[in-house]
């Protein structure tokens, strides 16, 4: 079970299932400490520029963190909802979705989607399920790539468990990442209650490449903190 996960979405997302507030309570009950909302890019953004501004940064024990997912477009663009405000979100994420590209099965363009992303939108903290079917990447240039920005890779609990990536890719990526100090989040992406801060298949995958702990950024409060904060200064500037 996961104390700390940077990836949760809400029914303020398309695909989600529960309010916030269910969410938290049953994050409250888990005995988790952190949980980042990460709803994806959709509609007008309403939801995530409410959670920015007017919910409290803790509830009844459990520390919030207003976030965003994005999908990474043909030619490494992103959309912004018209009401979100990058520099009252705490944490960006984003990522491959089918339903955003047409360019797939072309890990030299997926990847050269990335390292532009990177380049325009440099508040963006954390690749979401980074080896997805359909949208993997070149493994070396892209650990460079996040190298070179200070960002973090995903190992995604839902992506492994519903086999949308392959553990074999994932390794491969986590290799080149280890040899370039890239950060590792280890998230659940949940979507509905029963798959809130769950670890089942990304812990034994963590253990198997042999992630040092220093890199994992949310292993506790603090180092979520201290990436977090890291970051901050790139959303200020968006």
């Amino acid at each position: 079970m996961l104390d700390v996960d940077l990836h949760v979405h809400t029914n303020k997302s398309p695909c989600g299932l529960h309010s916030l507030l269910e969410i938290l309570g049953l994050a409250r009950d888990l005995g988790m400490s952190m949980l980042a909302i990460t709803d994806h890019d959709v509609g007008n953004g309403h939801g995530i520029r409410v959670l920015s501004y007017r919910f409290p940064k803790e509830w009844q024990g459990v520390h919030v963190l207003a976030g965003i997912e994005f999908s990474i477009l043909d030619g490494g663009k992103i959309k912004l909802p018209g009401s979100v405000k990058i520099d009252e979100l705490d944490i960006c994420l984003a990522g491959f979705h089918p339903e955003s590209r047409t360019i797939r099965d072309n890990r030299v363009k997926c990847t050269d989607d990335l390292e532009a992303v990177l380049n325009n939108y440099p508040f963006i903290d954390i690749i979401s399920h980074p080896t997805l079917t359909g949208f993997d990447l070149e493994h070396e240039r892209c650990a460079k790539i996040l190298a070179r920005h200070g960002v973090a890779i995903e190992v995604n609990n839902s992506s492994l468990r519903y086999e949308k990536e392959k553990k074999e890719n994932l390794l491969s990526l986590l290799k080149h990442c280890i040899s370039f100090r890239v950060p590792v989040a280890i998230n659940s992406d949940a979507h509905t209650a029963v798959e809130l801060g769950q670890d089942e298949m990304t812990l034994p995958l963590i253990k198997q490449a042999a992630v040092p702990a220093e890199l994992i950024v949310n292993s506790s409060v603090d180092q979520a903190l201290a990436f977090i904060d890291k970051r901050r200064a790139n959303k200020k500037k968006s």
